[in-house]
């Protein structure tokens, strides 16, 4: 979006290069699964970690560093509690709320969308709240 509009109102190559580097330095990634299936097929977690944290409900939160590797940071149990912690991580990383841009993405549950893009309006006043369901 950012560079669609440097594009447009015609900035110089190099100015639209170190725009998206450092836009792509600020971003922070983080997210939660509703089931711990995927962590397990993807070599992730053990099996004994995924029935257990199945069996009690426990939900890893997620980040991805500087080099794309993820890595949990912290456990929730419950999907709610989860999601509320997505919120919350905003809110000890994020900077300069009324200027932020905060973009959401979904791939498989609607209804948790709309609760971290309800959450999140409710909490912060930023710039602008941007969430994408996208089907898998």
């Amino acid at each position: 979006m950012y560079v669609g509009m440097m594009y447009q109102s015609n900035a110089g190559k190099q100015e639209i290069i170190d725009a998206v580097y450092y836009h792509c330095k600020q971003m922070n990634h983080v997210f939660t699964v509703d089931t711990l299936e995927y962590l397990l097929k993807g070599g992730r977690i053990s099996k004994t970690y995924a029935i257990a944290g199945d069996l009690l409900d426990i939900r890893p939160i997620i980040v991805e560093d500087e080099n794309g590797n993820t890595k949990v940071i912290e456990k929730e149990c419950g999907r709610k509690k989860s999601l509320s912690r997505l919120t919350e991580y905003v809110r000890e990383y994020g900077t300069e709320f009324p200027r932020q841009v905060i973009g959401i993405v979904h791939g498989d549950d609607r209804e948790a969308l709309s609760i971290v893009r309800k959450n999140l309006e409710e909490r912060y006043v930023v710039a602008q709240v941007i969430s994408k369901y996208v089907k898998l």
